[in-house]
């Protein structure tokens, strides 16, 4: 064997230094134990959840990571899913138990947002995953009906639950399981405060914005009797006034023709008219003054009883006939006077009655309407604008 010389020590010292530092590169080093790992063992499911969560978060999103580091993403959020589902099991709170189911399935969407399943098999089993816990907690349904056109404010708390909206039109939520108090707010009237408790997999209804109708106060039937008697007394009073009026011009016109037949032929009044006419200017008024009249006048008849008593007839006979027609006369302008201003007090009232009755109002527009029907409409999507939406604090 030869000798080292100083040259090929030189470069055996070399080689050798060479090969030292190579192999602190590849002999493994100690890897430092994952804090969240060791959290998770313990069985501190509450802490090990979130601890996995932050890891995941400093990492960037899907696009931007190696394969490798893809898989190490999706192992964290596995991790943290697992986590909840296992604090949730020990969980004897069912609020908070379905809670934290709940919040099992966001690393689980995260896992599928980001497309960080490195084959289509691993993310079917994350799907199926998610089927298992979105039963576990087993989610119930509220519809907030909203019936008028008004927007309408509506809040929702609840266990690590609340949200607002501004509502236009019915909208149905899906909540989890609990005891959850709604406020809901209608423009320009007062607030209204709901409590209500879900079941799982229950479904209910709250009406928030109802559908007032104002109903029309009953007015009282409106009385159409007075109109009918100012009528009636109208009527009668026109019927009155005709009757005065035909008999008043009945006994003027028997008066005239009483007066006309006294005037014509030699009636027992035409005769002892014309005797009264010369006793009147010999001034004799007494029967006998008019037998003497007469037996000087006509051919100078012998004054005797007989002659006494046919004078004494026809005075009475003129006496008789002239008090039925001034009787007549005064009767016929008596009836006729007062008929004429009957006939225009009735004829007036009559009309007025009539007017009257013509504009009071219909008993039947004062029937209250009948109510429409406040079936709300079947949720074709709500148009909803979020106020704030805080589903995880």
């Amino acid at each position: 064997m030869k000798p080292i010389t100083s040259g090929s020590g030189i470069y055996r010292l070399l080689g050798l230094t060479v090969l030292g530092l190579v192999g602190s590169f590849v002999v493994p080093q100690p890897v430092q134990a994952n804090p969240c790992d060791e959290i998770l063992k313990q069985g501190n499911y509450d802490l090990a959840a979130p601890c996995f969560l932050r890891l995941a978060q400093k990492m960037k999103t899907g696009k931007k990571l190696s394969r490798l580091r893809k898989k190490r993403k999706a192992l964290f959020l596995d991790k943290a899913s697992y986590a909840y589902k296992e604090a949730a099991k020990r969980e004897k709170n069912p609020e908070k138990k379905a809670y934290l189911h709940e919040r099992s399935l966001a690393p689980l969407q995260q896992i599928l947002k980001e497309n960080l399943c490195p084959r289509a098999f691993g993310c079917s089993l994350v799907q199926g995953k998610l089927a298992e816990i979105r039963k576990s907690v087993g989610y119930a349904q509220l519809t907030l009906v909203v019936q008028t056109k008004n927007v309408t404010q509506a809040s929702i708390r609840g266990f690590q639950y609340h949200k607002r909206w501004k509502l236009t039109q019915t909208k149905t939520i899906r909540l989890r399981p609990g005891s959850y108090r709604i406020v809901s707010k209608e423009a320009g009237k007062a607030q209204k405060n709901h409590n209500i408790k879900l079941q799982p997999g229950s479904s209910k209804s709250l009406t928030v914005a109802a559908l007032v109708i104002v109903k029309q106060a009953r007015r009282k039937p409106v009385s159409k009797v007075a109109p009918w008697i100012l009528i009636g007394v109208g009527l009668a009073a026109t019927v009155a006034s005709g009757i005065m009026l035909g008999i008043g011009y009945a006994e003027l016109g028997g008066a005239v023709d009483l007066a006309r037949k006294a005037t014509s032929a030699r009636t027992p009044l035409n005769i002892f008219n014309s005797f009264k006419e010369i006793a009147a200017k010999e001034g004799r008024t007494r029967p006998l003054d008019f037998i003497q009249l007469i037996t000087s006048t006509a051919e100078r008849e012998q004054a005797t009883t007989q002659g006494y008593q046919e004078l004494t007839n026809l005075f009475n006979a003129w006496e008789r006939e002239s008090v039925e027609i001034t009787n007549k006369t005064n009767m016929g302008n008596t009836l006729v006077g007062a008929g004429w201003p009957l006939a225009g007090v009735g004829l007036v009232a009559t009309l007025t009655g009539i007017i009257w009755l013509a504009t009071l109002p219909s008993n039947a527009s004062s029937k209250t309407p009948k109510a429409t029907s406040l079936t709300p409409p079947p949720n074709t999507g709500s148009r909803v604008i979020f106020w704030q939406e805080q589903l995880h604090n």
